[in-house]
């Protein structure tokens, strides 16, 4: 019985990556969205073969596109309007709205706002009044949702994060 077991759990498991998007798709149709719902205005200039792959999101829980919860790139970095659509006379395009890492970062609040929009109400999040809230500390400080592993979610990396 410990072995059906075993067996169930692994094609449990091996579905779960399957309907996470366990590889970003390397191609799109013009103006057609390749992982999350409205992401063909950001995807026609970000893909993965960035510094920072943008569409690395697909292997991960906030990148599951038949989920209704699965939030839109503009749900975490606002309508980024001047980032889209770069204002004349320019000399670089302007950051989106919200951005979580980089120079001149909105302040904690306003970066962890993004996240508790969606990340409220479920006992495992426990923030309004936590330490972290207190000390300023934003959830992209440790969190990285664009990565297929979580360093904070995954229990090896997570005494590295929690103690730097």
């Amino acid at each position: 019985m410990k072995g059906f077991r075993h067996v169930l759990h692994g094609l449990a498991a091996a579905t779960g990556l399957l309907l996470l998007g366990h590889a970003a798709p390397a191609w799109s149709a013009e103006g057609a969205d390749m992982v999350l719902r409205g992401d063909a205005k950001c995807t026609k200039c970000h893909d993965e073969g960035e510094q920072y792959p943008v569409l690395s999101i697909a292997q991960t829980r906030h990148g599951v596109k038949a989920d209704a919860r699965t939030p839109t790139c503009t749900s975490c970095h606002g309508e980024s309007e001047k980032h889209i659509n770069k204002p004349a006379g320019a000399t670089e395009r302007p950051k989106p709205d919200v951005t979580f890492m980089g120079k001149n970062l909105p302040p904690p609040d306003v970066r962890n706002e993004q996240c508790l929009n969606c990340h409220k109400g479920n006992a495992r999040t426990l923030w309004h009044g936590s330490r972290h809230e207190t000390e300023g500390v934003a959830c992209a400080n440790c969190h990285s949702v664009h990565k297929p592993r979580d360093p904070v979610l995954t229990k090896i990396t997570q005494p590295d994060v929690c103690f730097a």
